[in-house]
């Protein structure tokens, strides 16, 4: 990570994490500053504006609603990454909601200015097609853990996905740093909240979660993984 990014507390698995130097700098000067208060919208879905967001700080909820009006949590971005780059490229619609957590700074960037930055220094444009593969990854994870576990042990795979993503350390172990409703947790899991509750109430037991109002801290990760049949990294 540079020394910027270490500066500005962006994880080392984000874009602006893995910048550095002049094209860093461009990045997180280019377009127009934009500030959202929590609970606000960034983005809604099938919207048909172009441009995309790079997150300076904060944190975003990325929800989808179906035609039968279930909502679906699919995604949180924490401060360091892009979102909506899809729109950005391909000029469709908007295919979900975005969602401010708590307060949120971001560079808001039009896609002739992201191929101009781009054409000035490659590493952008080459990050951000990283960042396509890794959310077209986790999407492939996602459909392989619906068929290949139990809904508790998906629950478990989706809590470390997100603490090694956007934990933070603390006394306890690591703060998801976000609001998570039990509801958009089973969402996320592709179970039912009943099932979720259940499972999250067992790691409980077992002292590897705590849990408070609307926050989890993930106190023992190693033993999270295990029961979660995750022996390697996450391959995304």
């Amino acid at each position: 990570m540079s020394d910027d990014s270490q500066q500005a507390g962006w994880p080392r698995q984000t874009m602006l994490g893995r910048l550095h130097g002049q094209a860093l700098t461009e990045i997180c000067a280019a377009g127009t500053r934009v500030d959202i208060a929590s609970g606000r919208l960034a983005f809604r879905q099938g919207g048909w504006s172009r441009h995309l967001l790079v997150l300076l700080s904060g944190s975003v909820k990325v929800v989808a609603l179906t035609e039968g009006g279930y909502e679906a949590l699919l995604a949180v971005r924490v401060g360091g990454e892009i979102i909506d780059e899809m729109a950005a490229v391909d000029g469709e619609p908007r295919s979900a909601t975005v969602i401010a957590c708590g307060a949120v700074s971001a560079r808001r960037i039009e896609p002739p200015e992201l191929h101009r930055i781009g054409k000035l220094h490659p590493e952008i444009d080459a990050e951000i097609h990283r960042t396509f593969s890794q959310r077209l990854r986790w999407a492939n994870r996602q459909r392989i853990d619906l068929r290949a576990y139990d809904a508790p042990t998906r629950v478990g795979r989706i809590l470390v996905w997100l603490a090694e993503m956007h934990g933070t350390p603390s006394p306890l172990g690591l703060e998801l740093g976000f609001p998570l409703r039990q509801g958009e947790l089973a969402s996320m899991a592709g179970v039912a909240l009943p099932t979720a509750e259940k499972a999250l109430l067992g790691l409980d037991q077992q002292g590897l979660i705590s849990r408070g109002y609307r926050q989890l801290v993930i106190r023992d990760l190693p033993g999270l993984r295990k029961v979660s049949q995750m022996t390697d990294q996450i391959p995304y």
